[in-house]
């Protein structure tokens, strides 16, 4: 577009360009084996068999054989995608970049466990599908040269995105009374489900009490808000609360070279994603403990937050923030040339370099680290900080 009579005013422009998409693309990836729609005869397992006694009394083994579970109505998945984007470049593409929106249609979502009722196929699961989901997001990024020089340069990145994801529609419910598909157990004895599968959110997301709290700010043991106002608190007040994916998720880049010196860094940040603190979960003094100073000393921090007796998982006091901002690695690097270069040898080259990876973690989350899979922190083992020495030798 920068090449359009109306845009070659602007001499600083060197790139513009404007992207359009429309899409669909098909899913059978479902690793369950071909043709999971149809049913096989096979034989039975260990080679068994049936007896069959004729008028005689004489006996005739006979192979038992079973049909597949199958799924006669599986469809392919498919997503249907809009998409509108840019790209852009100034100052000679010293800046440049790209901006793109994006829809994401996806229906007849495939799901390779999905539970049937027992007695109505041949197996606990089937593939199926279970459902339509929609992705709206944004993205944005841009990089820049501030310096080039002869001794100085210096390169800056930065990218960000944000995303909705919405189910649209559920066909698979194994239970009348929930709004959704539940699962994902909280973790110990006694595990309760803590996510939920609902049209109108996002998928997973936590499916917990509204906890009430005292006078001075502190959760009270077991004390839940009555939602739907029936007089007592049962599973029907439970509710959609957050989520574990993020709203918002950055990336940032900087490296700076002086002559023969290097210096960059690599950061994130998540932004609106939410994790189950299950390590806190399931913490609680226990009315015994209170009597043994070494039960005591021997019990985690979360406990004496709350001073629970016992554990109220479903709490969700245990929902916590865990958005963050993190310093990936950081480097400092030194270029050499030439080194012990003589007259029948044209030296060495290389490079000398340090750098220290998960430096920085700022976060509200209060576990040991808020980046855990599926937003389930569950004796999740934390990233070390480690630093790193090293050198390139070329001959």
């Amino acid at each position: 577009m920068n090449e359009e009579a109306f845009l070659k005013k602007f001499k600083d422009l060197s790139e513009l360009k404007l992207r359009l998409g429309w899409g669909i693309t098909g899913q059978q990836d479902i690793q369950q084996g071909d043709y999971p729609y149809m049913s096989f005869w096979r034989y039975g397992q260990g080679g068994a068999m049936y007896p069959i006694y004729d008028e005689s009394g004489n006996v005739k083994w006979v192979n038992v054989v079973s049909p597949s579970a199958s799924s006669p109505d599986l469809k392919w998945e498919q997503t249907t995608t809009y998409n509108v984007g840019i790209d852009y470049g100034f100052f000679n593409n010293r800046i440049n970049g790209s901006a793109d929106f994006y829809i994401r249609d996806t229906k007849d979502l495939i799901n390779a466990e999905v539970n049937v009722p027992a007695g109505t196929d041949f197996a606990e699961y089937v593939v199926a599908n279970i459902g339509s989901l929609k992705n709206t997001g944004f993205e944005f990024a841009i990089n820049a040269k501030p310096i080039v020089s002869s001794t100085w340069n210096w390169d800056l990145g930065f990218n960000v995105a944000w995303n909705k994801t919405e189910i649209t529609k559920l066909d698979y419910n194994d239970n009348s009374d929930s709004p959704g598909k539940r699962f994902e157990s909280t973790g110990g004895d006694g595990g309760k489900t803590i996510k939920i599968h609902s049209v109108g959110y996002a998928p997973g997301t936590y499916y917990v009490f509204e906890q009430v709290y005292d006078k001075n700010g502190n959760p009270m043991e077991g004390v839940y808000v009555d939602r739907n106002g029936d007089g007592e608190v049962t599973e029907k007040d439970l509710y959609q609360y957050h989520k574990p994916t993020a709203d918002v998720i950055m990336g940032f880049n900087s490296k700076v070279s002086y002559k023969n010196w290097d210096f960059g860094f690599n950061g994130r940040a998540s932004i609106g994603n939410y994790n189950y603190n299950g390590i806190a979960a399931n913490a609680a003094i226990g009315t015994s403990a209170i009597f043994s100073n070494s039960a005591l000393s021997n019990q985690p921090k979360a406990a004496f937050r709350t001073n629970f007796q016992e554990r109220q998982r479903q709490s969700d006091y245990y929902i916590q923030n865990a958005s963050f901002l993190k310093i990936d690695n950081i480097t400092l690097g030194y270029s050499f040339e030439n080194f012990l270069q003589g007259a029948k040898y044209h030296g060495l080259s290389g490079r000398l370099y340090a750098t220290v990876q998960n430096p920085i973690t700022i976060t509200p989350y209060d576990g040991l680290d808020p980046e855990v899979d599926g937003g389930m922190d569950r004796q999740v083992y934390p990233r070390p900080i480690s630093v790193l020495f090293g050198v390139n030798i070329n001959f």
